[in-house]
C-alpha cells in the first residue's frame, strides 16, 4: 500500500486518484510526496505524508479528510523529504532547513523543536529518501554533506525554561522611555510596568520581548496573544517583536511565552494590561452632555407639538363658540321677526 505523486494505491491494485484541488480545502495540499508513514500508534486509521512544497499532510482514512503540519505551524521548510518515528512518541522530520521533531501527543504543537547544523548537523539541508531506522531505534539521514545519525533518547536537552521580559515599548513608532521623558513617558521600568494608560490616538503600539537564556539565544522561540483580540497565540518563531496599529478605545492585555534553544516553553506568560482611553467626545461625560441635549431636545419638541395642539383646540374651541354665538344671533333673529310679523297681522286685518 503506497501513494506515488498523489494516487493512492491499495493492496488489491484498486486505487483512487488524490490530487490538490482548489475545490477541497480539506484534500492533499501538494502532489509531490517524498515519503509516506503509517500511524506508529492506529496505522489503519492514519497516514503521514511528506510532501515538497506542502508540509507534512496526514490522511484521515476514514474521513479522506487531511490536516497539516507547516511552517504556519512551526515547520522550519515545507519541503519534507523524511518521517522517522522514535520510541518516546516523537516524528523526527528532515526538511531543506534542519530537522525537526515533533511531539504527537500535543495538537498544539507547542513542543516542537527544531535541530540545524549549530545543533551539529551536517547540514540544514537533507535529501529526498535518505532516512532510516535501525532496529536498535537509531535514527540515520542523509544530507548534502554526509549522515546524521542518532539515538533519539540519548540526546541530551535543555529543559530549564527560560524568564521571559517585555524589553522594549513604541508608541506611535516613537520608542517609549523611563525615567521620564518629553515624549511617551513611561511609569516605572519597562521590565517591572505592567499596567499603561494611554491617550485614545496613542494607538499604535510595538512590544519587544527577549527569553533569558543564552545556551542558544538565536534559536529561542516565542508566541505572543493581545486580548480580546487575539484568541490563539501567535506563533512568532524566532522573531520577538509584536506589532499593532489602529487599536481601538478599550482594555487590552498583551501576554507574551517564550522558549529556549531546546523547546521548553515558560508556561507563565508574562503580561501587560493595557487601557486606551476614548476622545474626549466619547467619554462619559460627553455622553451624559449628549443625552441632555438629547433629552432637551425632545422635551422642547414636545413643548412645542403640546402648545400647537393647545392653540389648535383653543382656536377650534373659538370656532365652535363663534359659531353658537352665530347660530344663537340667528335663532334671536328670527324669533323676533316671527313676533313682529303675529303683531303685524292682527293689525292688517283691522285695518281692512
Amino acid at each position: 500500500m503506497g501513494l506515488v505523486k498523489g494516487v493512492w494505491i491499495t493492496d488489491s491494485l484498486d486505487f483512487q486518484l488524490i490530487k490538490t484541488s482548489d475545490q477541497h480545502k480539506t484534500g492533499l495540499n501538494n502532489n509531490s510526496i517524498a515519503c509516506l508513514l503509517p500511524d506508529p500508534k492506529e496505522p489503519h486509521k492514519r497516514r503521514w505524508i511528506g510532501t515538497k512544497g506542502g508540509g507534512i499532510n496526514c490522511l484521515d482514512l476514514q474521513t479522506g479528510k487531511f490536516s497539516y503540519i507547516t511552517t504556519n505551524q512551526g515547520l522550519p521548510n515545507n519541503v519534507v523529504y523524511g518521517i522517522l518515528p522514535d520510541q518516546s512518541g516523537h516524528f523526527w522530520c528532515s526538511t531543506n532547513r534542519g530537522l525537526a521533531r515533533i511531539t504527537l501527543s500535543d495538537p498544539t504543537l507547542k513542543d516542537m523543536k527544531l535541530f540545524s547544523r549549530a545543533d551539529g548537523l551536517q547540514s540544514n539541508e537533507f535529501n529526498t529518501q535518505a532516512f532510516f531506522k535501525a532496529p536498535n531505534g537509531e535514527l540515520l539521514f542523509g544530507g548534502v554533506n554526509g549522515l546524521n545519525r542518532f539515538l533519539p533518547e540519548s540526546l541530551e536537552l535543555n529543559t530549564q525554561a527560560p524568564a521571559v521580559f517585555i524589553v522594549g515599548l513604541e508608541i506611535n513608532h516613537q520608542a517609549a522611555h523611563f525615567p521620564v521623558s518629553e515624549n511617551n513617558d513611561l511609569p516605572e521600568p519597562i521590565e517591572y510596568l505592567r499596567q499603561i494608560r494611554l491617550q485614545f490616538d496613542q494607538n499604535n503600539l510595538s512590544f519587544e520581548f527577549v527569553a533569558l537564556d543564552f545556551t542558544d539565544p538565536a534559536k529561542n522561540s516565542y508566541r505572543y496573544q493581545l486580548l480580546p483580540i487575539e484568541k490563539n497565540w501567535v506563533n512568532a518563531g524566532e522573531n520577538h517583536f509584536a506589532h499593532y496599529t489602529h487599536l481601538a478605545p478599550g482594555n487590552y492585555v498583551f501576554r507574551v511565552q517564550g522558549s529556549n534553544n531546546d523547546g521548553a516553553w515558560n508556561e507563565i506568560p508574562i503580561e501587560m494590561e493595557i487601557e486606551i482611553l476614548p476622545p474626549w467626545w466619547q467619554i462619559r461625560l460627553a455622553w451624559f452632555v449628549y443625552f441632555l441635549m438629547i433629552a432637551l431636545v425632545i422635551w422642547r419638541i414636545y413643548l412645542s407639538q403640546t402648545h400647537s395642539i393647545r392653540l389648535k383646540e383653543q382656536v377650534a374651541l373659538e370656532q365652535r363658540e363663534s359659531e353658537r354665538m352665530r347660530a344663537l344671533e340667528q335663532m334671536k333673529t328670527n324669533f323676533f321677526s316671527n313676533i313682529t310679523h303675529e303683531f303685524r297681522t292682527p293689525l292688517t286685518l283691522k285695518v281692512k
